[in-house]
């Protein structure tokens, strides 16, 4: 691949990077925090919570897809082929692998409100509450993973707490992302001097 096609992918990148950050998902997070609360068994108090809205979710989903569905040609690993394959330095390399690394290890690591007990979905990292709710609720409808999402659903108790690791979830890999688009700004200038 010529480098003039590597600038492009990267610019294609940083481009469907700069559209997700207007997207009122994005503008809520800027202005708000993700809360809930929930009844503690035998109390009489309702349970609260304070989330984006459903609508702006799906919106940012459409783009967030570009960045981690491989028949993209923006995907993260096949963004991963330009700094393999173009002759970068060994510094703008290092540094994309470094985002990279952190979010594959965020993916994988599990949410920081963790549902002890819950057997019917097994545990679950990062990447699995991503599918669940993507695959199973906002964008597609795999059956799995719409089996998956209806367990949730079902469970008032489950439902907030999935909602919200799925939230901060995006929220972390949009913070990856963003820093990829960074490093991408460097990998272009090297290729076109």
């Amino acid at each position: 691949m010529s480098s003039s096609r590597y600038v492009q992918k990267l610019k294609s990148f940083n481009e469907k990077v700069n559209e997700i950050k207007e997207t009122n998902f994005v503008r809520w997070f800027k202005r708000n925090k993700l809360s809930f609360t929930f009844p503690v068994f035998g109390f009489k108090h309702k349970s609260t919570r304070k989330f984006p809205t459903v609508e702006s979710v799906r919106s940012f989903i459409l783009l967030f897809r570009f960045f981690i569905q491989d028949n993209e040609t923006i995907s993260i690993r096949n963004i991963a082929n330009v700094y393999d394959t173009a002759s970068l330095s060994t510094q703008t390399k290092s540094s994309f692998y470094f985002y990279r690394n952190h979010l594959s290890t965020f993916l994988n690591s599990v949410p920081g409100i963790r549902v002890v007990g819950e057997r019917r979905l097994g545990k679950l990292n990062n990447w699995e509450i991503l599918k669940i709710f993507i695959y199973g609720k906002l964008a597609h409808r795999s059956k799995a993973q719409y089996k998956r999402y209806q367990v949730i659903e079902n469970d008032r108790h489950l439902c907030d707490m999935y909602w919200f690791n799925f939230f901060s979830a995006l929220s972390a890999c949009l913070h990856y992302i963003v820093k990829i688009s960074e490093v991408n700004k460097d990998a272009i200038r090297e290729l076109v001097r």
